[in-house]
C-alpha cells in the first residue's frame, strides 16, 4: 500500500513521565455517580482526542480558517509565550517504533550517489567507502558492528561476506555530504513499519542485545532539526490544511523537539514523541509534502519561548471545545501559564461534539476490562476485585475544562478505588479523558457467542487476531474473496459484531439463503466491537446467516478484510452449522489447467508440488474446469506481484491482490464459497494493475483446491 494513503489525522501526544509529583486539583465540580444494577449497563460518551494540553491541531486549523496567523494561534494555546529564535541542534530519533534492537538491518543509498560510507562514530577516519549502486547489511557481534555485502539466496536477500568490522557503533551516510545524505532502510522502519523508507541525514547503528539476549543493533537517525520537521509536520497536520495552521504546527513541533535534542536525548518516531516518517517510502513516494516543507522553511529557527526558556509544546488532535489545564490530565504541580486551558475552535474535528455512539458496558464486562488492565509497576498497583465481582458504580470528578482528573469505581464486594481519569481512559482505550459515564437502561436480551465457538463453520482462508479491544480478546478475519462464516441458530434476533477499519472491505450477508445486505466495513479510524448488521423480529425457528467476503472495497479503503468478532442471538441459541466440504489439491501442472499466452514455469521446493507458474503478459490466462461444490486458488504473494482477475463460470471478475511486503507461500488468495454441485470453470488472468506499494505486475498460480473432480 502506498504510504501516501497512510497519512493520518493528528494523533494524541502521550503523557510526559517527568512531571510525576503530587498536586492539589482546583476547579472540580461535585462528583457525578453512575449507579448500575446487574441488569443495567454503563454508557460512556466523550469529546476530543488526545490529552488536550497545549495546542489543539484541529483548533489551529479552525482559527487559521478564520484568518488568524500562526503567531496568534501559538500565543493563544501557550498563554504568556512569545515567538523567539534559537540555534537548531541535531535531532536523534529511534527508527524502530518501539526503539527496539534488531539482529540485521539492510541499508543502501536513498538517492543517486556514487558511494555509501560507513564510519566509526568515535573515530570517523575509520571508514569504508562502498558503491552506491548496491545495498548492505549491518549486524552485531558483542560490541562489534559488522558490514556485510548483499547476497541473494533461497529466494531472499541475506547478509553476505563481511566487508569490515568496527569496534563500537557505526554511522551510515550516502554521498559525500552529511547534510545531503539520504539513507534507505530496506526492511520495515519508522512509525508504521513501512518497508524501503528513505531517511535524511545519517543513521547510527549502536551494538546492544535484543529481547532474547542475542547481539543486535539499534538504528538512530541523526538529522538536522528542520529536516526532521519535514518528516513530522505532514504526519501531524495534513498538508491540505491552511498555511497558518501548518506554520503553527511547525513551530510547535520544533519547540517540542528542541529540548530533547539540545539535551542529547533520543526521540521516538511515534506519538511517544511526535510522528516522524522520513523523506519518502521510495524514490517517487514522498512522505514530505511541499506545503508542509514550506511551512517549516517559513518559520525557520522560530521557537515558542516563555521568557528565555523554550517551552515543551505539548499538542494533541482536538479538545472538544476547551483545552485542559495540565493538572486536569497529568499528576503535576506545574503552574506555568502556557499549560492552562483555553477556548478551542476545533469545530472541524469529528470528535469536537462527541465520539459518536455511546460505548456500552455491562457491569461484568466493564469489570473485565478493568481487571485485565496492567496498572503498572510490575503489578504493584491493582484497582480491581477478583472475579466474579462486578462494578456497581462509577463516580467522576470533573474539572472546569471538562476533563476528568479523578474518578472512583466501586465494586460489588464493597471495595472502592479512586483512580486517575487517564488511567480509566487507558484501560478502556478511550480517545481522551473528557468523558461521561452514565448508567443506562437494561441491555437487550442478546446472548453473545464468540467467533471461536465450534458451532460456527468457516469456509475459505480465515486468520485469528488478538487484542484487548476485541470481544473475548480475539476475532477471525479474511481478505480472500469467497471466504464465508456460516452461523446457524434458533431464535428471533441476530447481530453480527465486528470491526471497521481503514483497511476493511465489503461483506455480503445471506439470511436463510437469500441476499440480505451488502455491508461496507471501511472507516477512517479503527472501530472495535461494532454492531455491523442485525435483524430482529424473526420467526421463532431455525435460521442461517452467512457472512461472505466479497473481495471488493470502497475507493477510500486500503484493503479487503472482513472480521467476525462475535454473534449475538435473541430468544434462542447457537446451533451446529454444517461443516465445509473436503477439498482435493490439483497442482498448477494438472491437465485441467489450460494456459494461454506467455506463462513461465518455475521450480521451488517450498511451493506446493515443488513448482508454480507466473506471468505478466496482458493476454495471458489460465482456466481450470472441475465438477464440484467449491474451489480455491493457492498462490504465493510477494512485493513485486500485481493484481489478478478471477472469474467463475463467465461471471463478473473480482480483483485479487497478490502483493505482500515479504514473500508469503501457500496462501489461499481466493475462495469460491459454496457452489452448486455441477461443472464449473475458473479463469485467472492479469488485471495489469497493482498495489501502489508493489514493484511489478506478476501474477502466479501454485495450485487449486477443489471439492469434486
Amino acid at each position: 500500500m502506498s504510504s501516501l494513503s497512510r497519512i493520518r489525522l493528528p494523533r494524541a501526544r502521550r503523557a510526559f513521565a517527568a512531571l510525576l509529583v503530587a498536586t492539589t486539583l482546583a476547579m472540580l465540580l461535585a462528583p457525578v455517580t453512575a449507579l448500575a444494577t446487574e441488569s443495567a449497563t454503563f454508557s460512556i460518551t466523550g469529546r476530543g482526542w488526545g490529552h488536550g494540553i497545549g495546542l489543539s491541531q484541529y483548533g489551529a486549523k479552525g482559527y487559521a480558517s478564520r484568518g488568524f496567523g500562526y503567531a496568534w494561534i501559538l500565543n493563544h494555546y501557550y498563554q504568556g509565550t512569545t515567538i523567539g529564535t534559537g540555534t537548531a541542534p541535531t535531532v536523534m530519533v529511534h527508527l524502530d517504533d518501539m526503539a527496539a534492537a534488531r539482529q540485521t538491518w539492510r541499508v543502501g543509498a536513498g538517492n543517486d550517489v556514487t558511494t555509501v560510507t560507513v564510519y566509526d562514530y568515535d573515530a570517523s577516519a575509520t571508514r569504508i567507502d562502498l558503491s552506491g549502486r548496491y545495498n548492505y547489511w549491518i549486524t552485531a557481534s558483542g560490541t562489534d558492528v559488522r558490514v556485510h555485502a548483499d547476497r541473494y539466496t533461497n529466494g531472499a536477500w541475506v547478509p553476505g561476506a563481511i566487508l569490515k568490522v568496527f569496534h563500537g557503533s557505526v554511522v551510515v551516510r550516502a554521498g559525500a555530504s552529511r547534510s545531503a545524505s539520504l539513507v534507505q532502510i530496506l526492511g520495515p522502519s519508522g512509525p508504521f513499519h513501512e518497508w524501503n523508507v528513505i531517511w535524511r541525514g545519517t543513521i547510527r547503528f549502536l551494538p546492544t542485545t535484543d529481547t532474547s539476549g542475542r547481539p543486535a543493533t539499534k538504528a538512530v537517525n541523526y538529522v538536522g532539526l528542520d529536516q526532521y520537521l519535514y518528516g513530522v509536520v505532514p504526519r501531524e497536520s495534513p498538508s491540505s490544511w491552511p498555511t497558518e495552521a501548518l506554520k503553527a504546527q511547525a513551530v510547535a513541533a520544533r519547540s517540542y523537539a528542541y529540548g530533547s535534542a539540545a539535551a542529547g536525548s533520543t526521540l521516538y518516531c511515534t506519538t511517544q514523541s511526535q510522528v516522524y516518517n522520513g523523506f519518502s517510502g521510495a524514490s517517487v513516494d514522498r512522505h514530505e509534502k511541499p506545503r508542509t516543507n514550506s511551512a517549516v522553511d517559513a518559520t525557520r529557527g522560530q521557537l515558542v519561548k516563555y521568557g528565555s526558556t523554550v517551552v515543551r509544546t505539548f499538542f494533541s488532535s482536538a479538545s472538544g471545545g476547551h483545552t485542559a489545564n495540565v493538572e486536569d490530565v497529568w499528576v503535576t504541580s506545574a503552574s506555568q501559564p502556557y499549560y492552562r486551558g483555553v477556548d478551542d475552535y476545533d469545530i472541524d474535528s469529528p470528535d469536537h461534539a462527541s465520539w459518536g455512539s455511546a460505548i456500552v458496558y455491562t457491569p461484568a464486562t466493564l469489570a473485565g476490562r478493568i481487571r485485565s488492565y496492567d496498572f503498572g509497576n510490575n503489578g504493584r498497583y491493582d484497582y480491581s476485585a477478583p472475579s466474579p465481582a462486578t462494578i456497581v458504580s462509577v463516580s467522576t470528578e470533573r474539572a472546569a475544562s471538562g476533563y476528568v482528573p479523578y474518578m472512583t469505581i466501586r465494586w460489588s464486594t464493597g471495595v472502592a478505588f479512586r483512580i486517575r481519569g487517564t488511567t480509566f481512559q487507558s484501560a478502556l482505550r478511550l480517545k481522551s479523558s473528557k468523558f461521561w459515564v452514565r448508567a443506562t437502561t437494561p441491555a437487550p436480551t442478546y446472548v453473545r457467542y464468540e467467533q471461536s465457538n465450534a458451532r460456527i463453520a468457516y469456509g475459505g482462508a480465515w486468520r485469528t487476531a488478538s487484542a484487548t479491544s476485541l470481544s473475548g480478546g480475539t476475532c477471525t478475519w479474511s481478505a480472500v474473496a469467497g471466504s464465508r462464516a456460516v452461523i446457524t441458530f434458533h431464535g428471533t434476533g441476530f447481530r453480527w459484531v465486528g470491526n471497521r477499519s481503514p483497511r476493511y472491505g465489503r461483506a455480503r450477508i445471506f439470511l436463510d439463503g437469500a441476499p440480505a445486505a451488502l455491508v461496507d466495513l471501511y472507516s477512517t479510524r479503527p472501530q472495535f466491537r461494532q454492531a455491523l448488521w442485525s435483524r430482529s423480529g424473526l420467526s421463532d425457528a431455525t435460521h442461517t446467516v452467512e457472512i461472505v467476503v466479497t473481495g471488493t472495497k470502497s475507493a477510500a479503503s486500503a484493503g479487503y478484510a472482513v472480521a467476525l468478532d462475535a454473534v449475538d442471538i435473541t430468544g434462542g441459541s447457537l446451533l451446529q452449522a454444517s461443516a465445509p466440504p473436503t477439498l482435493r489439491r490439483f497442482e498448477e501442472s494438472d491437465s485441467r489447467a489450460r494456459y494461454t499466452g506467455a506463462w513461465t514455469t518455475a521450480t521451488n521446493p517450498a511451493m506446493s508440488g515443488g513448482g508454480y507458474t507466473y506471468t505478466q503478459a496482458p493476454t495471458a490466462s489460465v482456466t481450470f474446469a472441475f465438477t464440484g461444490t467449491r474451489a480455491r486458488i493457492v498462490a504465493p504473494r510477494n512485493r513485486n506481484y500485481g493484481v489478478a482477475l478471477v472469474s467463475l463460470d463467465g461471471g463478473a471478475a473480482v480483483l485479487v491482490d497478490l502483493y505482500a511486503a515479504r514473500l508469503e507461500l501457500l496462501r489461499t488468495v481466493w475462495d469460491s464459497g459454496e457452489l452448486g454441485n455441477r461443472a464449473h470453470t475458473l479463469r485467472i488472468s492479469p488485471a495489469r494493475t497493482r498495489n501502489p506499494a508493489s514493484g511489478g505486475y506478476i501474477i502466479t498460480l501454485d495450485a487449486i483446491d477443489a471439492n469434486g473432480r
